[in-house]
């Protein structure tokens, strides 16, 4: 089976959106997102009594960072598939100023969320590991060819 670039980036879209909303609906019953999903499933929440603040430090990690992480991940190859993979470059920017300009319009509460500096951090790291990984997939493609 020959994997082209283009299915390895879908599933470096897919497999972090899966893997994020799994943690929604694991890790935070009560946001909107896993009240929609656990109604989509067509079942009720078997985690509604998770209190977040009685959770040990590294799920409370896992679940205000992670999720961010996995988003912005998938965010750049989202861009860089529509684009095309020699935008990359332009993907990662509008990534990064997407991500920035939500965390910055929750801050001044324009859009809904809680804004964290962490978090900032936490997206452009996700962004430059995204563009990391497909530059390193980039160069052996082209050695193996």
């Amino acid at each position: 089976m020959i994997r082209t670039n283009r299915s390895i980036i879908v599933l470096c879209i897919c497999l972090p959106l899966i893997f994020g909303a799994s943690i929604y609906l694991i890790l935070s019953p009560d946001t909107y997102l896993a009240i929609w999903g656990w109604k989509v499933i067509g079942v009720s929440s078997p985690f509604g009594n998770i209190d977040i603040q009685k959770l040990p430090w590294w799920l409370k990690f896992v679940r205000f960072y992670l999720c961010d992480f996995l988003w912005a991940f998938a965010l750049v190859h989202s861009i860089i598939l529509i684009m095309g993979e020699k935008q990359f470059v332009v993907a990662l920017f509008i990534s990064l100023c997407f991500c920035l300009s939500c965390e910055l319009l929750q801050l001044i509460k324009s859009i809904p969320g809680t804004f964290d500096g962490f978090d900032l951090i936490v997206e452009s790291s996700a962004c430059l590991a995204a563009l990391s990984i497909h530059l390193l997939r980039r160069k052996k493609h082209e050695k193996d060819y």
